[in-house]
């Protein structure tokens, strides 16, 4: 008879509903409710992001203060499924813990030989070409600009987005 302790046991923490939640619903509902909210970024945070990605000030400024264009909507939405999906996040609280940014740093910022990341990198770098060209700038003319960069700050602005609609919407139950 086999042991019901083997390392082949199922974690019973694992809520399908959830996980369907956080892979297909909650992208959509964490842009909607940003781009309906009047959340701003705090200027200690575009700092932060600037001396932590190596871009600009005025570059990062762009970024934050232009992300909100309803016309960005569902790549930001595709670009936070992709994290997510790399991230392999099953449960909200997931997000919502201390540790989370340290998971980003090792499996989104930091790793740069992964097919999704690849993909996280290129879709962040096409928004941001497409704000900078939006406003009348061009991504190109800044020389020192490279890719992970670029997804760095657009990945961590995507997350303030989705901690701060799940910190508002942690207790919301789905059904499906």
């Amino acid at each position: 008879m086999s042991n019901l302790n083997d390392n082949n046991s199922v974690d019973t923490d694992y809520d399908p509903v959830e996980d369907f939640y956080l892979h297909n619903i909650f992208p959509g509902s964490a842009v909607e409710d940003f781009m309906d909210s009047t959340f701003s970024f705090p200027n200690n945070f575009l700092t932060l992001l600037s001396n932590e990605s190596g871009l600009s000030g005025k570059a990062v400024w762009s970024i934050v203060n232009n992300i909100r264009n309803p016309e960005y909507s569902e790549t930001i939405k595709d670009l936070i499924t992709l994290i997510v999906d790399r991230l392999d996040v099953s449960d909200r609280m997931e997000i919502l813990n201390e540790t989370f940014y340290d998971k980003i740093e090792k499996l989104v910022i930091r790793s740069r030989h992964n097919e999704q990341v690849k993909k996280i990198a290129d879709a962040s770098y096409a928004l941001v070409e497409k704000i900078f060209e939006d406003n009348g700038s061009t991504l190109r003319a800044y020389k020192s600009i490279k890719k992970c960069q670029v997804k760095k700050v657009v990945v961590y602005i995507l997350m303030v987005i989705t901690t701060v609609y799940l910190t508002h919407h942690q207790g919301q139950k789905f059904i499906v």
